[in-house]
């Protein structure tokens, strides 16, 4: 969702959790969401909202629309800028958007395939959408390289691919 976040401790397993967005108005809306689909491997949740009707959407694209040397820009709600002190409760809701190439098509161990970015991200961006030129959803933020001392390595972030999405969605009749 472009204009929402969820809301959970980090570090806890849930089955439920609350998703904040903002609404037709100028106000915010907090909606509580069940899990009803975890991936493990990839580290992507798929949560139900009942109740809530005309969510903002996204066009889902294809992992074939990534390539090496490609644009993609991630939407998400880093921690720092998002929560810090002085910014209103409209502005806990206004995704930020960063963008950085494509600098590799990886693989893990478990087989699945991933895609490491320079695009800018930082705590917070995980979960959040990574979109091509064209504005259609490619994949998930997932993670960032941290080096041997714990620190996040900059320009090394990963993405899960859309394939990963869509394959959870087929399986929740989504």
């Amino acid at each position: 969702l472009t204009n929402a976040h969820v809301v959970a401790q980090n570090g806890t397993t849930a089955s439920s959790v609350s998703v904040v967005f903002k609404d037709s108005g100028s106000g915010m809306t907090t909606v509580d969401a069940s899990v009803v689909g975890v991936d493990e491997t990839s580290d992507v949740a798929l949560l139900k909202i009942d109740g809530v009707e005309n969510m903002p959407t996204m066009e889902l694209g294809s992992d074939d629309d990534v390539s090496e040397g490609s644009t993609l820009h991630v939407v998400g709600y880093p921690a720092a800028s998002t929560f810090s002190r002085g910014f209103s409760a409209g502005s806990q809701v206004q995704p930020t958007v960063t963008e950085g190439p494509v600098t590799a098509i990886k693989v893990t161990s478990d087989d699945m395939p991933v895609f490491q970015t320079q695009a800018p991200a930082s705590p917070g961006n995980s979960g959040g959408p990574v979109l091509d030129d064209d504005a259609k959803v490619v994949g998930v933020l997932v993670a960032s390289a941290v080096g041997d001392d714990g620190v996040a390595l900059e320009g090394q972030e990963f993405v899960i691919p859309v394939s990963v999405v869509s394959e959870m969605l087929d399986d929740n009749s989504v």
